[in-house]
């Protein structure tokens, strides 16, 4: 581990930057040249020696052993490095802004600039922090890493994005030395699409109205991390009396779940618990109770919290100039616009309801006994997993239970590994992961399976537990990897996963959408790992623009429904047979089945997220709105309080029609992926020399078009979807 803790030598840069004038009148320059290089000479040599890097305020891991000593432990660790770390990232902005216009160059303005924002030590630490918040399952380590996140922002703000002088001296440089600095087009690119940042973040405002965009920004860091947090530390749980209460819901299941002193079941309300008593329980009042839990999460604690989240949003936006939140949050993506979004999702909507009207009058076909239509012949909205899930075991004979058995969490995870290790020319290795933040973590380190290179460490947390973040699934890049001087340093993420634990009597079995949804993050993880880049802020995805960072994930997961995948990954918990080909058959036949629902049901949400950013700001009056439009065939719950634990409305705001713009260009690549062979070694290098190892280097369109050949387009998404 290469630590470097620069205060001594930017003390010394600091002392004869401000004594330049000084020095020159007494004509002491040369002495003066003479006396810096020898000092710095033998400060360089000393660093070499120790394994010491020259870029400041930061460390470069070499392994997972040295991220691991790298992270603080204890509560005080966690204040004090937030502390260190943030000392070291000011005194680098100070350096870079005391440096002479004159004498700017790319490396000592802009390159430092970098280095501060995403490859600092302070960078990491922030994203550790934000990590620890809502995966420790120790309670002082949570609270004191939310405190450290919540500093680590309004550090940011106010030293960074909120610092007009650190924006004269990037500006300076552009306008002066960058204009004869012989510049490559990623530095190019890094400098052009830093200056605009500024300028959206509102440094070119007056000073009051700029101090009040720092406020609003810092206020809204801490409502976001709020309202993560709420929902994280929500253990709310659903009380069973009896077993009959829980009837068509297996004995293994029934027998994993927790019980009181008086015997009564206590169903957690998480993603796989609740998608297994929506989808199997016979019982209609239980699916209700758990449905109306699980879309009441973080109720009440988020009900403030949204509502000042959405003014605060309003408020920033139109201080900077901008009609709306939506329109501030969507100007700098490939949509540019909320209309673009927006036209993109209702041409979708459009085109699949015909499918789910298609979908629904079949399930009505053939309802199951605990399952009744509304007086408006509609179904329930608790009903309906359980009524689809109850037709596919009927009559597309596809039985989940009996799929899982083909889906042993830690064989299919190795499985998934080697398809796309085989593809990407990669390989993943288990190493040790003691000393991270639970003892259910699993790492591994990933490398060039040609070369032998270590390109990065995943670490996974997949299984439900009080207080960890509740989404079924998601990923985090917290060092990004890099490419510069002829050397590459490894990258470290994690997939964070809510799946089914293991039972009492075997493994953990994976249901069909807990292993597309690994894909899908996996996809994440590659894409994150694989992006080393000679900038920090082009390596890994972290500033990935919303409406492309979902491409790569997006065209992993249409990996799972490809025949020589299925047979690959599957291998049954007893036998380790693969799937058999009439069970593949079965599961490729009902991929359209539910389809044009699912769509509309997405579309609704991602209308959701960009109205309630442009200007219709009631959460519960927009959601009534939306489901009187769009729920034409299900009865929604008026307890339905699903805008409360809806994640995305903090991380991605207004963005979550992203996940559609994406998915069609993703089916547009993984159709040309397909074409030339899903084992083809050479077409993932390929794929990653234009898509997943460009990180956010070049605008995302030049990625697409240098892999494709020409620009996306629909026509892969809309055949995939059965819409043509």
């Amino acid at each position: 581990m290469e630590l470097f803790t620069p205060c001594a030598m930017l003390r010394m840069f600091d002392f004869f930057f401000l004594k330049w004038e000084f020095l020159m009148k007494r004509s002491f320059l040369y002495y003066v040249l003479a006396i810096t290089a020898i000092i710095a000479l033998a400060f360089f040599r000393a660093c070499r020696a120790s394994g010491v890097e020259m870029h400041n305020y930061c460390t470069k891991f070499r392994s997972l052993e040295e991220f691991i000593a790298f992270t603080p432990k204890t509560a005080e660790e966690i204040r004090e490095c937030t502390k260190r770390y943030a000392q070291g990232a000011h005194e680098a902005v100070a350096a870079v802004i005391a440096v002479p216009d004159g004498e700017r160059t790319f490396e000592n303005t802009v390159t430092v600039f970098d280095v501060v924002v995403e490859g600092s030590n302070f960078a990491h630490l922030a994203y550790w922090v934000y990590l620890l918040e809502v995966t420790h399952p120790d309670a002082t380590m949570r609270e004191a890493a939310h405190e450290a996140y919540s500093a680590c922002n309004k550090f940011l703000i106010d030293h960074v994005q909120q610092n007009r002088d650190l924006f004269r001296a990037l500006k300076a440089y552009a306008q002066g030395n960058g204009l004869h600095e012989q510049l490559d087009a990623e530095q190019r690119y890094f400098l052009r699409e830093t200056l605009g940042a500024f300028e959206r973040a509102g440094l070119d405002l007056p000073d009051k109205q700029r101090a009040q965009v720092g406020t609003l920004k810092k206020e809204l860091a801490d409502l976001v991390s709020s309202y993560t947090r709420n929902m994280a530390s929500d253990v709310r749980k659903v009380v069973v009396e009896r077993r009959e209460e829980l009837e068509g819901l297996s004995d293994a299941f029934v027998d994993s779940v927790q019980r009181d002193d008086d015997g009564r079941y206590l169903l957690s309300v998480d993603s796989p618990t609740s998608i297994t008593v929506l989808e199997e329980c016979a019982v209609e009042e239980t699916r209700k109770r758990m449905f109306i839990s699980f879309y009441n999460r973080a109720n009440p604690s988020n009900e403030q919290v949204l509502r000042d989240m959405i003014a605060t949003r309003d408020a920033l936006a139109k201080l900077l100039g901008y009609a709306s939140f939506a329109a501030y949050d969507i100007a700098d993506q490939m949509a540019k616009t909320p209309e673009g979004a927006e036209a993109l999702i209702r041409e979708i909507i459009e085109r699949a309801q015909p499918k789910e009207d298609e979908v629904f009058a079949t399930l009505k076909t053939d309802l199951p006994p605990s399952v009744s239509l509304t007086s408006e012949g509609k179904l329930n909205a608790w009903d309906i997993r359980f009524a689809a899930a109850h037709y596919r075991r009927t009559h597309l004979a596809l039985n989940e239970q009996e799929i899982a058995e083909y889906f042993p969490l830690e064989k299919t995870i190795e499985k998934i590994f080697s398809v796309f290790g085989n593809f990407l020319g990669v390989a993943f290795a288990p190493v040790s992961a003691e000393g991270l933040w639970h003892e259910e973590v699993r790492a591994f380190e990933l490398r060039d399976d040609e070369e032998g290179t270590v390109l990065g460490y995943l670490m996974l947390d997949l299984f439900p537990r009080p207080h960890k973040y509740s989404h079924m699934a998601a990923q985090l890049g917290f060092v990004s990897p890099m490419k510069r001087d002829g050397e590459r340093t490894p990258g470290f993420s994690v997939i964070l996963g809510n799946f089914t634990r293991p039972q009492a009597d075997g493994p953990a079995l994976m249901k069909r959408e807990e292993v597309w949804a690994f894909c899908h993050e996996l996809g994440h993880a590659m894409h994150s790992l694989l992006s080393a880049c000679s900038l920090a802020s082009h390596s890994g995805i972290n500033a990935c623009q919303r409406d492309f960072v979902e491409v790569p994930s997006q065209t992993f997961e249409q990996w799972f429904w490809e025949r020589e995948v299925l047979k690959s990954i599957s291998s049954h918990v007893q036998t380790g047979d693969p799937l058999p080909d009439h069970m593949i058959d079965r599961i490729i036949a009902g991929k359209q089945f539910g389809e044009g629902y699912n769509i509309c049901r997405q579309g609704c949400m991602s209308l959701y997220s960009l109205e309630l950013f442009s200007g219709n700001h009631d959460p519960e009056q927009l959601l009534r709105k939306l489901y009187a439009e769009h729920k034409r065939h299900e009865q929604p719950c008026d307890e339905d309080r699903m805008y409360l634990s809806f994640s995305q409305l903090a991380g991605y705001g207004s963005k979550y029609y992203s996940y559609f713009w994406s998915e069609v260009i993703a089916h547009d690549l993984f159709a040309q992926m397909k074409k030339a062979g899903l084992t083809n070694r050479e077409e993932g290098k390929r794929f990653i020399s234009t898509v997943l190892g460009r990180g956010t280097s070049a605008d995302p369109n030049d990625f697409v078009h240098a892999y494709l050949g020409r620009d996306s387009d629909k026509d892969a998404f809309l055949k995939a979807k059965g819409l043509i």
